[in-house]
């Protein structure tokens, strides 16, 4: 709401109050504030998993790989190298890329095995 200034010009809005969608924002983010690590896992799981159904196998490159997998670059190339982790496919010459849930099933493998072998 603009304000009056002493020789009556009116003062325009401040930024803050000119932007409709920052108390929406804000609003969401407390909203998100209760909720735990596991319980916002699920929900990227979920909505990633609806993304991924939407539009096809979803392709990753060598970094979202390492970061799936938390494997430097060099221990993916070796195990794929050994035939002991998901083939890329070769989309151009020089960019290859990975099926999001074959690295996915793979570390769940991984996982699994792991456990078995703990237990």
């Amino acid at each position: 709401m603009p304000k009056e200034t002493a020789r009556g010009r009116r003062k325009p809005a401040s930024k803050r109050a000119r932007q409709p969608g920052r108390k929406a924002a804000q609003t969401a983010t407390q909203a998100t504030n209760h909720l735990t690590e596991a319980d916002l896992a699920k929900i990227r799981a979920v909505v990633g998993e609806v993304v991924a159904d939407a539009g096809g196998p979803e392709l990753i490159d060598m970094n979202g790989v390492s970061k799936l997998t938390s494997l430097s670059h060099s221990s993916i190339r070796r195990l794929v190298r050994d035939d002991e982790f998901p083939k890329p496919i070769q989309l151009t010459d020089g960019r290859k890329a990975w099926i999001r849930s074959e690295v996915v099933a793979w570390s769940r493998d991984r996982i699994a095995s792991w456990r078995a072998g703990a237990a």
